[in-house]
């Protein structure tokens, strides 16, 4: 490949900067050999002190439209030709700063990923605030294996969003069993989830590109290309790293020619490596809430006068109604 006026290498090159480039990135970067990294993400990050707040984790997806690639499915004939919500956020941390803020732990049946291996490698992650509020006890009482050195934050509320106590308590008598910490190894039963924060502010995968090594750099906000021709070309003299979630990073390997020949045929897209599967077979989890209407006058946060006040509160003490997570 003739090369442009500019080029840069770099060991390796990688394309994303969600919880799995960041952690790759950095990781890597500080490891004995030091290699030359660069880290790509579409847009820098903004610092917003309100995206931050757990308690905006309904919203914030649809708050920050600027910042969200607005992905929609395609329409769905089970759900009378409606779209879904498929957002993706573009700037360093990607969906972290977005999603729902919940820590669930999946278990893999596959000896590799054992619990025991498992664990060992979410405690060098976890920096685990197990302290639960006297109320809160007959719902959650975490194990003692949690990690509490790692960087990303993650702590159970110290206030319960209301009504949880009761629809647990309602639940239990049901016959659900309890499960007092779900990321123990043993997901199954009614539990409170961990989340992604603390203090009543949101952690996200920023939190491995705080304070990046020398030999990380971070590009974003660029026109620039990976190994093309263009104002500046960046080669990976080792590795490029594709980690642009779970849309994304296909849709790169599909653009750049990686996926079945047939399928590229039909967009005239060159076919590098024939490659049936890349592209197909995304299976997401569902998300189905149950809503319901409470007949008291208790305020809310759709009330812009309660929400003023609480934004108030939480920013001179970090106490409730916004200290939920």
């Amino acid at each position: 490949m003739a090369k442009s006026r500019s080029s840069e290498v770099h060991d390796f090159v990688v394309v994303g900067s969600g919880p799995a480039g960041s952690v790759v990135a950095s990781r890597l970067a500080r490891s004995q050999k030091a290699p030359k990294f660069l880290l790509f993400e579409a847009r820098g990050a903004k610092v917003d002190e309100k995206a931050i707040m757990s308690a905006d984790r309904y919203s914030t997806f649809v708050s920050y439209c600027d910042d969200n690639w607005g992905y929609q499915t395609a329409p769905q004939a089970e759900l009378n030709g409606r779209k879904l919500d498929c957002s993706r956020r573009r700037e360093p941390g990607g969906s972290s700063r977005i999603n729902f803020a919940a820590y669930t732990i999946d278990i893999v049946m596959e000896e590799f990923f054992n619990w025991r291996i498992s664990r060992r490698r979410y405690n060098e992650i976890e920096a685990f605030d197990m302290e639960v509020s006297q109320e809160h006890k007959d719902c959650i009482q975490p194990v003692t294996e949690h990690g509490t050195q790692g960087p990303l934050k993650l702590s159970y509320p110290e206030v319960l969003e209301r009504g949880v106590t009761k629809i647990n308590a309602a639940m239990i008598q049901c016959g659900v069993n309890r499960n007092h910490d779900v990321n123990s190894g043993d997901p199954i039963g009614l539990g409170i989830i961990t989340a992604t924060g603390s203090k009543g502010t949101r952690s996200t995968a920023l939190c491995y590109l705080e304070h990046p090594s020398s030999n990380l750099t971070i590009t974003a906000d660029s026109p620039h290309r990976i190994c093309s021709i263009s104002a500046v070309q960046h080669r990976a003299s080792k590795e490029v790293i594709t980690s642009a979630g779970a849309l994304d990073t296909l849709k790169m390997l599909l653009l750049s020619g990686f996926s079945a020949q047939d399928e590229l045929a039909k967009h005239s897209i060159k076919c590098v490596r024939d490659l049936q599967g890349v592209g197909k077979n995304l299976r997401d989890h569902l998300f189905s809430p149950l809503v319901l209407q409470l007949g008291d006058d208790r305020p809310t946060l759709t009330d812009s006068g309660f929400l003023t006040s609480a934004q108030a509160q939480f920013a001179k003490d970090g106490t409730e109604p916004l200290a939920i997570l």
